[in-house]
């Protein structure tokens, strides 16, 4: 249950994963923090504008943990806390690991991952490059990483399927595709062979702001990253840095 509460903390604006550890150092819990009364709130440390924020969240929310609990189970949505066993290692060394992330698939916290990473605008060679990189990486062991995005992302993704399996990191949440969209066929696919996640509240649509934050995941889930094709100001060399 305590999860669940960090998930419904996070979904407040302003509160991340540095606030949810102050929060919990000070009252204990994450479900105390999500209970106590807004002057116990400013004596916890948090600024005054994410007091405000979590406050009006709340009273326009007040069940959130409860509601989060039924959407996931009934949609099989697992959930993971920085605090839990399963939550991979390497991604703590990273300076804002995700509080949370919700899940579909099998975690194996300790797999050794690589990122392969590129344009939605790819060239044939492109498309071709990222291919045989995750047929070759997943043939070899490795677990190949990449963002799910329309171009390099889904040939690393396509090409690590046939042989092993891959981890697709979502820049919106993981309940945001319909059933009839394409994508959602291949990220079925990821999730039965691999993972599927995301830090995102499971309905939210991707944004220009959710694409870099997903990226740092990329790259914290991962011993390395390979870039196949990508623009001088890209996403791909935002993970890379």
């Amino acid at each position: 249950m305590e999860k669940y509460y960090i998930a419904a903390l996070c979904a407040a604006n302003q509160i991340g994963g540095r606030r949810i550890k102050l929060l919990i150092k000070f009252f204990g819990s994450a479900k105390e923090a999500w209970q106590a009364e807004k002057i116990d709130l400013a004596n916890s440390g948090l600024p005054t504008s994410a007091v405000e924020s979590l406050v009006l969240f709340r009273k326009e929310f007040p069940y959130a943990p409860e509601k989060l609990i039924e959407f996931c189970a009934a949609r099989k949505i697992g959930l993971c806390s920085i605090f839990e066993e399963d939550y991979p290692p390497i991604l703590k060394e990273i300076s804002s690991p995700p509080a949370i992330f919700y899940y579909r698939g099998n975690l194996k916290p300790f797999a050794e991952r690589i990122a392969v990473v590129g344009t939605r605008e790819n060239t044939l060679y492109g498309k071709q490059v990222a291919m045989t990189f995750g047929e070759d990486l997943a043939k070899s062991g490795l677990t190949v990483v990449s963002g799910a995005a329309r171009g390099i992302d889904i040939f690393a993704h396509t090409g690590a399927l046939k042989f092993g399996r891959t981890v697709a990191v979502l820049g919106c949440g993981i309940n945001f595709y319909k059933p009839s969209d394409p994508k959602q066929k291949l990220l079925e696919e990821i999730a039965e062979q691999g993972l599927v996640m995301t830090e995102f509240e499971p309905r939210t649509p991707p944004t220009p702001k959710t694409f870099p934050q997903r990226n740092r995941i990329i790259a914290g889930l991962c011993k390395g990253v390979i870039v196949v094709e990508a623009g001088e100001k890209s996403g791909a060399l935002i993970t890379v840095d």
